[in-house]
C-alpha cells in the first residue's frame, strides 16, 4: 500500500478478495487496527462487491465507509478522507 499526500491510500489488491483489500485500506488510511473498523457489510455487500468486480468489463465502485470514500476497480481500492473524517480533504 502506498500513502499519499491528500490521505490516499491505493492498494493493488492482487489475488485478495476486494472486500478484504478494502477494510486493509481503510484500516491503513485511517492508522487504525482492522479489528477497530465496524463490519463492512454496514457500508456495501462485501460478498456482491467481490463477485462484481469479478465480471467483464471495467467496472468502478464508489462508497463510504468509516469516514472514508472508498473506490474499488478491477484492480485497485483507493480510500480518501472525507471531510466529516476530520481532517481536509487536501493537505
Amino acid at each position: 500500500m502506498t500513502a499519499i499526500d491528500d490521505w490516499t491510500v491505493t492498494n493493488a489488491y492482487g489475488d485478495d478478495p476486494v472486500s478484504e483489500a478494502v477494510v486493509r485500506a481503510v484500516a491503513a488510511a485511517t492508522d487504525r487496527s482492522v479489528a477497530d473498523l465496524r463490519p463492512l457489510y454496514y457500508a456495501v455487500d462485501s460478498d456482491s462487491l467481490d463477485r462484481l468486480l469479478e465480471g467483464a468489463g471495467e467496472p468502478s465502485i464508489r462508497f463510504d465507509y468509516e469516514g472514508c470514500h472508498v473506490t474499488v476497480t478491477e484492480t485497485h481500492v483507493r480510500v480518501s478522507a472525507t471531510d466529516d473524517a476530520g481532517m481536509s480533504t487536501s493537505r
